[in-house]
């Protein structure tokens, strides 16, 4: 068996920064994640709420996914972007472009000062991501032309048939017939 001791040095050498968070999105605890090229930095951040640090919109983002975790009791997993736009105070710093995270929210069976609490343990994904980019990219256009091709605009069509459909958003279609160019 490990001691306290040991297990406080096992928590703060995982590599994915883990953060114990309140239902009102107070920082209760944080936990690993110390390497800057892969996360902002996550010192002071304890005692704090997520509404100090990010913009308003994040921030409500955030609470929504602390909640949902919280009344599912399921883990839930969602990728989100933070950038050093997104964060409001200068004490927090790191890396300065966007980088692309993995969030694992779980909630906990005991409460902090009386509310409940997630365990949110965040991945960096981001050359994943990028990785993804640049293969949706090669997979929707044309390699001699640049254009896009007719796997994406059969998607663009659906997407809005589906936002005429559901929020009546007029939408046209313009084709063009580019063989006679060719000659």
């Amino acid at each position: 068996m490990i001691s306290i001791e040991q297990m406080a040095i096992v928590l703060d050498t995982l590599p994915d920064p883990a953060f114990i968070l309140s239902r009102s999105g107070k920082y209760i605890a944080v936990f690993g994640g110390r390497d800057a090229r892969y996360y902002h930095s996550s010192d002071g951040l304890v005692g704090l709420r997520i509404t100090d640090i990010v913009e308003n919109e994040k921030a409500d983002w955030f609470l929504e996914q602390i909640e949902l975790a919280l009344d599912s009791g399921q883990l839930l997993i969602k990728e989100y972007e933070l950038n050093s736009l997104d964060i409001n105070i200068e004490s927090i710093d790191g890396a300065k472009h966007s980088l692309w995270f993995e969030g694992r929210i779980q909630r906990l069976d005991f409460l902090v000062d009386g509310e409940a609490v997630v365990l949110w343990v965040a991945s960096n994904i981001s050359e994943r991501h990028e990785l993804e980019i640049k293969l949706r990219t090669l997979s929707d256009t044309d390699q001699l032309t640049g254009l896009f091709n007719r796997r994406k605009l059969e998607r663009d069509l659906a997407l809005h048939y589906e936002a005429f459909e559901r929020y009546a958003v007029p939408a046209s279609i313009l084709m063009f017939d580019l063989i006679t160019l060719k000659k």
